[in-house]
């Protein structure tokens, strides 16, 4: 019989912020954010029989909040476009700047959610953040200055960032240094980056050819591989990961399908008949909600499974 704890939640990062208790339940399996409440929602349970609990009150309302998947923490940004760490794993929500200037764009995690790159597009630099949530700490500002357009951002639990960078209709994948930047890639439209947990190789997803590529980025040579294409049910992918351990990589498709890569090079498939925005990244090896903003019935990707499978959640949160 699961035990069953009693969690107590106290908000107290600042004025109007209330204190909510959470209920008795089954155990956690992610956060996310609810952008029209301004709320993190927390999801219990364990796919197939999950549901989303006590929500976290945000006030006053945040321009933006990227929660990290999994932990228990989120990057925000104020009116002001100031960059605000949110965290709540010791019982307390708690608020701090991550002071090193405004950022108009969004925030990427690595895969444990430790690592952070802050961005606003290809021509402005980078913030590269570590040691999230207990010990922030700016590691690297990552000089950009591209005249393309930004396609995709990946960061590695080490500080590495890689981009997907669009210039007159050529897309590459460059591996971001204290210079330009390394070309790892050419193809039609790179529009997915992931790292695998060790940062030594990166999955690149090519939108344009349905084609997925690993890329080494520790050796001189990226020495592209094909990991899986139109013929293996890529269409026109939008995400890409690695499960937690690295063993395995996960491949979604704007129009639904999902594609679960193993390390023999089986490929195991399923489509969830949804609209996918994303990958992003929930408690276990390799799960996924497969939208963000939650609405509505929420699809989220099992790969911990026996058979990879896609499960709804219920949207109503307890208040």
């Amino acid at each position: 019989m699961r035990r069953r704890t009693l969690l107590l939640l106290v908000l107290a990062a600042g004025p109007g912020i209330a204190q909510v208790p959470l209920p008795l339940g089954p155990p956690l399996l992610g956060y996310a954010y609810d952008p029209a409440a301004s709320r993190i929602l927390r999801l219990s349970g364990v796919p197939g029989a999950s549901q989303f609990g006590a929500a976290i009150p945000i006030e006053p309302r945040l321009a933006a909040v990227f929660v990290a998947g999994a932990g228990e923490h989120a990057i925000g940004l104020d009116a002001a476009r100031q960059a605000l760490l949110l965290g709540w794993g010791d019982g307390r929500l708690s608020v701090r700047e991550l002071p090193h200037g405004a950022v108009e764009g969004n925030a990427v995690f690595s895969t444990s959610g430790s690592t952070a790159v802050l961005y606003t597009g290809a021509d402005n630099p980078m913030q590269v953040w570590t040691g999230l949530p207990e010990e922030p700490r700016l590691a690297a500002i990552r000089p950009t200055g591209f005249d393309g357009s930004l396609t995709a951002v990946a960061v590695s639990e080490d500080g590495q960032v890689a981009i997907g960078l669009t210039i007159g209709g050529q897309s590459s994948v460059l591996l971001l240094g204290e210079g330009s930047g390394r070309v790892l890639a050419t193809g039609g439209r790179f529009g997915a980056l992931a790292f695998s947990p060790d940062g030594s190789s990166l999955l690149a997803a090519d939108a344009a050819e349905n084609q997925v590529w690993v890329l080494q980025t520790r050796s001189l040579r990226p020495n592209p591989r094909l990991l899986a294409s139109g013929v293996d049910g890529v269409a026109e992918p939008v995400a890409v990961a690695w499960s937690r351990e690295g063993t395995r990589r996960v491949v979604a498709g704007r129009d639904g399908a999902v594609l679960l890569v193993e390390n023999s090079g089986a490929i195991r498939a399923v489509n969830c008949e949804c609209r996918i925005d994303g990958l992003h990244r929930l408690r276990g090896d390799a799960v996924f909600r497969l939208v963000d903003p939650p609405k509505g019935r929420t699809p989220v990707f099992d790969g911990d499974a026996d058979e990879p499978r896609v499960v709804f959640l219920p949207m109503e949160a307890e208040r």
